[in-house]
């Protein structure tokens, strides 16, 4: 005797109860295929930021003046602009772990990231721009420090599979530390700048 076939209807045939539907989970495949998605694309970002670095850098070692684009940098509004912009994005930094707790980007911590990055490379491009007259002496070894501390932070997400944890964990202290550094260091320079032209 064949046995019973279950009922194709959403109700149990002896009890006349609904049947538990079953709920159909999302694969675990698909769900690390988007995580290895969001994982290269903040890959990508950092090796964005590495490039940056390297191009910035080859231009002051190739060619002193290499910063300097336009006269336009020279004038007093220009150095005003970028140089609040410097601060402000310099402040927003410093809170970054702070600012990434934040609702929209509390639930997506590889955009905050890949944000901070970018974030990175925009200091680094307005502080060479700003500096773009005559770059030597302190805002030179400033520029120095904030594109070693974007390389230390973008070198991290490029080798998280290769390096283990205390590897990573002392690249973002030096990340950190040159990034404070870097802060107090522009401080100190809108300081003097304020005290010589007053």
């Amino acid at each position: 005797m064949r046995p019973a076939l279950a009922p194709a209807s959403g109700f149990d045939a002896l009890s006349s109860r609904p049947a538990p539907l079953s709920v159909a989970r999302p694969r675990p495949q698909r769900v690390s295929a988007v995580r290895s998605h969001r994982a290269a694309e903040s890959t990508a970002v950092a090796w964005f930021a590495l490039a940056a670095v390297l191009v910035l850098e080859l231009a002051l070692a190739v060619l002193p003046q290499g910063l300097q684009l336009s006269p336009l940098q020279a004038t007093p509004l220009f150095k005003q602009f970028t140089g609040y912009t410097l601060v402000t994005l310099m402040v927003l930094a410093m809170f970054f772990g702070r600012v990434r707790r934040w609702g929209p980007l509390a639930r997506r911590r590889s955009l905050a990231s890949d944000l901070h990055q970018l974030g990175g490379v925009l200091i680094l491009l307005l502080l060479g721009a700003h500096m773009g007259q005559g770059p030597s002496g302190f805002l030179l070894y400033l520029f120095h420090c904030m594109a070693y501390a974007v390389a230390a932070g973008a070198v991290r997400p490029v080798l998280a599979r290769r390096i283990g944890r205390e590897a990573s964990t002392a690249l973002l202290a030096v990340h950190i530390s040159l990034s404070c550094l870097v802060a107090a260091a522009a401080l100190v320079h809108l300081y003097f700048v304020y005290a010589y032209t007053a």
